[in-house]
């Protein structure tokens, strides 16, 4: 559609390289590459959580519940973008996508501008997602708006989620990248590691936040960065990668890194400006 002038969509779920789901129909190794028009105002209004595998969201970008391709899905946005949806998800369970602009546009200062459907920000937007899949292998998601600007507004921000139900080594990779325009985000979580039921983490996340140029990242509340999630069952404490900014407004807040244990989760956590 890159030579179109205006797109206008509205629906429920907006798919792309979406693999079905194996409750319904499944379609092995799912990608898709969409190039948008130069003006596009796109509106998905599923109100769909992102905490279950055989539903999708509002808009996603890569999705297989058994088996991917060696290629990943990509959805390439055009010179002006407004996109609202109250959940997104790139590079869900063993699938892998990412978001970009148009490379045709990108010496233009192309802008994209991020709301939720329902509410003012987007509920949950999450850039590789294991969602709860018994992985053996993981995908990897990017969004990366270099090249242009991003305007966004988001209620919980992850980056490389992993999966509570997989018993298998494995990671499940995210990245954000960005070098103008503002995100943001009233939670964080960059490598959130959802533990297993025996309270050990085997799929795992691996999350890096790339902020250049004079890209702004906002976090009203919370940052987690390498957080491990034990199940119910092995929530005695906070965990200690956790870090609240609320009511913290004139404190620098500090990171305290324990020495490694057995049950240590194996993620890995960058955030770079």
């Amino acid at each position: 559609m890159s030579a179109l002038g205006t797109f206008n969509a509205t629906a429920g779920s907006i798919l792309l390289g979406v693999g079905g789901y194996s409750s319904v129909f499944t379609v092995a190794q799912p990608a898709g590459i969409v190039y948008l028009a130069q003006t596009n105002i796109i509106t998905a209004s599923s109100a769909t959580s992102d905490s279950s595998d055989s539903t999708p969201v509002a808009l996603e970008v890569g999705d297989a519940d058994t088996l991917a391709g060696s290629i990943g899905s990509s959805l390439y946005l055009g010179l002006t973008n407004a996109i609202f949806a109250d959940n997104i998800s790139v590079a869900r369970q063993l699938a892998s996508g990412g978001i970009f602009f148009n490379p045709a546009v990108t010496n233009a200062g192309p802008v994209a501008y991020f709301r939720g459907a329902s509410a003012s920000a987007v509920g949950t937007w999450t850039i590789g997602d294991g969602v709860v899949n018994t992985l053996t292998v993981a995908g990897s998601g990017t969004n990366d708006f270099t090249g242009g600007s991003v305007n966004a507004m988001v209620n919980t921000l992850n980056v490389a989620k992993s999966s509570p139900a997989s018993s298998h080594a494995s990671a499940i990779k995210g990245t954000l990248t960005f070098g103008a325009g503002t995100i943001n985000a009233n939670t964080l979580n960059v490598s959130y590691n959802n533990a297993y039921s025996d309270g050990n983490v085997y799929n795992y996340g691996v999350g890096t936040v790339n902020v250049n140029g004079t890209g702004t990242l906002v976090v009203n509340d919370t940052l987690n960065m390498a957080f491990t999630r034990r199940s119910p069952g092995w929530e005695r404490s906070p965990p200690p990668h956790s870090m609240s900014m609320a009511h913290r407004p004139r404190r620098r807040p500090t990171l305290s890194w324990p020495a490694p244990t057995a049950r240590s989760a194996r993620s890995a956590s960058r955030v770079e400006r």
